[in-house]
């Protein structure tokens, strides 16, 4: 990534854990800007587990701006976030740790880089269990149009533009898209669509995970695995495929 006059942002990954190291000085004025490119890098990689190291930061934000900050409606990955900061900062690290926590973010704060590195493998566990957990959820062959817009992915593709296809199967943890232009793996797409008996449309986002060609430049299918689904979202969609699947068995 480009070096900036105020910040820089490096990134890896390091045993499943996708750590983040801010340095320089973060003002006020470019805290969005920072917090875009962050969100951007989780999103492109796909952890749930994130490291992220302030330790080098020339100048922190004050009490308000971080409350502001935590609470603010942009929309953040539903992720692990373990804060490393140096010793003298504790203070601080508590008030961003309870605020944090108060708004729903599942985070940790500490000023021991390893200890944060076990706390995240630890919920790594918790994930794959609810990844297992997600496995078995109920899939439900419903057809339905969808509304697709590239959020990210391959320079051939046009991001923010939306196309109108459809869905042949559907869980709370993805659902199988049926498209008229190939979506590589690991695009990710925001999926608007409408379930009977809902008046709200649900929005989620997605990461392709697979592409299968049915008629080359015509019709292709790829099986896409929602991130950061809102808990209404998905309690909406186990309360549609339950009904539905309750329907079709009472039909004669």
């Amino acid at each position: 990534m480009p070096n900036k006059a105020e910040y820089q942002i490096s990134s890896s990954v390091n045993e499943g854990i996708l750590e983040i190291i801010f340095t320089g000085e973060v003002t006020k004025s470019i805290v969005e800007k920072l917090t875009i490119e962050g969100v951007a890098i989780i999103i492109e990689n796909g952890l749930k587990n994130v490291l992220v190291d302030i330790r080098a930061l020339e100048v922190r934000l004050g009490i308000m701006d971080t409350y502001s900050l935590v609470r603010s409606p942009y929309e953040k990955p539903r992720v692990n976030w373990a804060i490393v900061d140096l010793p003298e900062n504790a203070e601080y690290l508590k008030f961003l740790e309870t605020t944090s926590l108060n708004a729903g973010h599942s985070i940790r704060c500490f000023t021991d880089i390893d200890a944060a590195r076990e706390w995240l493998k630890s919920k790594k566990k918790e994930n794959l269990i609810v990844m297992k957990e997600k496995r078995k959820a109920e899939r439900l062959d419903d057809l339905k149009e969808v509304t697709i817009t590239i959020i990210s992915g391959e320079k051939n593709l046009t991001k923010g533009k939306k196309f109108i296809n459809y869905s042949e199967n559907i869980s709370v943890s993805g659902a199988k898209i049926r498209a008229n232009i190939l979506l590589p793996v690991d695009t990710i797409l925001q999926i608007d669509f409408t379930l009977e008996l809902l008046e709200k449309q649900i929005t989620a986002l997605g990461k392709v995970k697979w592409v299968k060609v049915i008629f080359k430049d015509a019709w292709y299918e790829a099986g896409v695995e929602f991130v950061d689904t809102p808990d209404e979202a998905v309690k909406k969609i186990e309360d549609y495929i339950s009904w539905k699947k309750k329907s079709i068995s009472l039909k004669p």
